[in-house]
């Protein structure tokens, strides 16, 4: 048990001593069993405090030491290195917060702060008494790494780590790599396509002999400790060989029976149970959805290079690192939420940008030209009370960037913004000015006084109480709706 304790107590220039009594803090604390001496400074992290620290621990013999000052956030490193400095081993100091904790949060009750900062230091006394010396123990770890998934940011992290010659394992749970970025046509900011920045991404990954990749893959099983994890990892064949003739494949898609909703066009566009991927999709090949496949054997009759009875494969793994770049889910609405599944001319952002993409001289939605449009901002995002109360962050620069681009390639589209306050951030300020100029018209609504659409005389009205016009309620006739859903975390986020 430690037996000589120092205490030092900080002023932080006047963010603590002007809400906090720090005299009366010190008499008090210094009265604890085993402290040895308690002392105050203005700053205890100026360069002079420390050599005092390390002073004291040499001089005086201290085995301990507390120091009550701001966040350990910011100092926890700047006195265990003082710690080992003085010859003591860094563990045997503690961090006691007494400013966000204590004198920021009180500053309207300086009695109470100073009764509370005295209870946070004798604690933290308390802890020093029993701490002992921790020494560091090194590990051999495996000089590999897994990254889950396989979209940009996994495969930025996968050739980063190639480049300091570390081997990689890179799974991807769908049979084709990019992640939501192979959804997108141009992209926000840069004016690179999806398909141009996974194209370049792929070729890097698919080149590099230190990384692996593995499509439709999964993990089953994992186990181990710090710097050595062995992992299982189930792959799912994709029933048809990745080099095969082409005119053979494309009779095959057609003979197939079976449609469902196309997932990559977020369920605007149906697709067959053997499907060939976008071209912003790599591997490019053509894969079977089993899931919905009726083993009919219609293609297996056209197709010679598909193989049916394929089983999936387990592959072990030894790695020293997982690194989990899962990626996320748009905001699915609820069923009636602005209309959303009840009205048939109301979609998400994700489904209208990519029915922009797929469309060349006229933007159709269920055989009729779309000519208005309008914008409903902060959908599953900034709610008072349900399901997402975090605002996303990206959604109204990109919303404002796709309007942009669609006016571009649909020059009589008449464009609304039904917001909650524009959240263009930075530079990207520009955007809302440039989309302002073309003749886009953005209306505001309130948190507890949202737009309600609704189908009036066979058209689609979004009515809105405007707070730019001292809430005029205004009713915009739209032929297309377009929910502006953010982030939430992928439903398949428990990965092990």
């Amino acid at each position: 048990m430690k037996t000589k304790i120092g205490v030092y107590i900080c002023h932080c220039g006047g963010n603590i001593s002007d809400y906090v009594d720090v005299e009366r803090v010190r008499e008090a604390v210094e009265k604890e069993d085993g402290v040895l001496l308690s002392k105050t400074t203005v700053f205890a992290c100026a360069d002079s405090s420390q050599n005092e620290m390390i002073a004291d621990i040499k001089e005086s013999k201290v085995d301990g030491f507390v120091v009550a000052s701001c966040s350990p956030k910011l100092h926890l490193p700047t006195f265990q290195a003082v710690a080992e400095r003085a010859g003591l081993n860094k563990y045997n100091y503690e961090h006691a917060n007494i400013r966000e904790q204590v004198s920021w949060a009180h500053s309207d009750d300086k009695e109470g702060a100073t009764a509370k900062a005295i209870q946070i230091i004798r604690a933290a006394i308390a802890k020093v008494r029993l701490y002992e010396a921790i020494e560091p123990v090194e590990i051999k770890t495996k000089q590999a790494v897994l990254v889950i998934g396989a979209g940009v940011s996994g495969m930025k992290a996968a050739t980063s780590l190639s480049k300091m010659g570390v081997e990689v394992h890179l799974i991807e749970k769908e049979h084709f790599i990019g992640g939501r970025i192979s959804h997108w046509d141009v992209l926000c900011t840069t004016d690179e396509t999806g398909k141009e920045l996974v194209t370049r991404l792929y070729n890097e990954v698919s080149t590099d002999k230190n990384i692996t990749l593995y499509t439709g893959t999964e993990i089953v099983e994992s186990a181990g400790s710090k710097g050595n994890f062995t992992v299982k990892l189930k792959t799912t064949p994709r029933y048809v060989q990745q080099v095969c003739d082409k005119d053979k494949l494309y009779h095959a898609i057609e003979a197939c029976p079976v449609e469902v909703d196309d997932k990559f066009n977020f369920n605007i566009t149906k697709r067959k149970a053997i499907y060939h991927n976008f071209p912003s999709e790599y591997p490019q090949a053509a894969v079977i959805d089993m899931e919905n496949c009726t083993k009919c054997g219609e293609c297996t009759k056209i197709c010679d290079f598909i193989d049916l009875e394929q089983k999936e494969e387990i592959t072990e793994v030894q790695v020293g690192t997982v690194l989990v770049a899962t990626g996320f889910d748009p905001y699915t609405p609820q069923i009636s939420e602005f209309g959303y599944g009840v009205i048939d001319n109301v979609i998400t952002l994700p489904q209208y940008k990519r029915l922009v993409a797929n469309s060349d001289k006229e933007l159709i939605w269920k055989g009729k030209k779309i000519k208005d449009v309008s914008y409903i901002y902060c959908v599953g995002s900034r709610q008072p009370e349900g399901y997402n109360k975090y605002c996303s962050r990206y959604c109204c620069t990109t919303t404002i960037y796709s309007a942009i681009k669609a006016y571009e390639k649909f020059k009589d589209l008449n464009q609304h913004h039904i917001t909650r306050g524009v959240r263009t951030y930075g530079k990207q300020e520009a955007l809302y000015f440039k989309a302002l100029k073309s003749g886009q018209v953005f209306l505001q609504a309130q948190d507890d006084d949202l737009p309600v659409v609704e189908n009036k005389d066979g058209k689609t009205i979004v009515k809105v109480n405007d707070v730019l016009t001292n809430k005029q309620n205004i009713e915009v006739e739209s032929d297309l709706v377009v929910l502006v859903t953010g982030m939430v975390p992928r439903k398949d986020a428990n990965i092990s």
